[in-house]
């Protein structure tokens, strides 16, 4: 028996497709009358949380709404129940933090302020360490980004000004010993960049205009390698 102010969609083709109610609760059925997804409307608009359920009849979404609009905090649950993610809205716009799992470990802690980055976004790697901490400013990568290793030792450094590479690039060996100094102006090598040896000594020095070496590397030297960002960067342009 159905509840007061319950109305059902879908299930037996004798059930019915009842459209959204003005006021009231509708939970729709997939064809063997098993729920999908449980909703509240006032006005004719959603208001409150839409609940998505999985085949197994666990919740796999919870999406606050306000006057139709998504309003507070959705969360996604893997197959053993686990948040996938946790994103704040507000008045339809994500506002707020933002966090990204896997597994039940964190991947991904990000602020958002009028549907942008905005702040310190943290990510992690497959085992939950830390991987890259940046800093964005309205939806573009704005200060310092710094890039770890798995063992928690720093990497790189590089700064950014208006999601361009803009001074100093600094990477260290695993003991924390500088290694190359590279400038950047406007996203383009442009300086002399520096290499040093374990010691902190400075061993090479290779002078860049436009992000083009201005002579060929010594006999027998090899130009540094690029460090790639992490594979999970892609995450903090979605």
């Amino acid at each position: 028996m159905a509840e007061a102010g319950l109305n059902e969609t879908g299930g037996p083709p004798d059930q019915g497709d009842a459209p959204p109610p003005q006021d009231g609760t509708l939970l729709r059925r997939d064809s063997d009358g098993k729920p999908v997804e449980r909703s509240t409307y006032r006005d004719g608009r959603l208001d409150g949380t839409v609940v998505r359920y999985g085949p197994d009849g666990a919740v796999v979404t919870e999406i606050p709404f306000r006057s139709g609009r998504r309003d507070g905090r959705l969360v996604d649950y893997d197959e053993e129940g686990r948040p996938l993610a946790e994103l704040t809205y507000r008045d339809g716009v994500l506002e707020g933090p933002a966090k990204l799992y896997r597994a039940g470990l964190p991947l991904l802690d990000a602020t958002y302020r009028e549907g942008l980055l905005d702040g310190e976004v943290t990510s992690y790697d497959e085992r939950g360490g830390l991987a890259m901490v940046a800093e964005y400013r309205r939806g573009r990568r704005h200060g310092t980004t710094t890039v770890y290793r798995p063992d928690g030792s720093i990497l790189r450094k590089m700064e950014y000004r208006d999601d361009k590479l803009e001074g100093d690039t600094l990477d260290y060996d695993a003991d924390g010993g500088l290694r190359t100094r590279t400038p950047y102006r406007s996203g383009l090598r442009d300086g002399v960049m520096v290499e040093y040896d374990g010691a902190g000594k400075a061993v090479r020095r290779t002078t860049f205009v436009g992000d083009r070496a201005a002579g060929p590397p010594a006999e027998g030297e090899k130009p540094s390698k690029p460090v790639r960002e992490p594979w999970y960067q892609r995450l903090l342009s979605s």
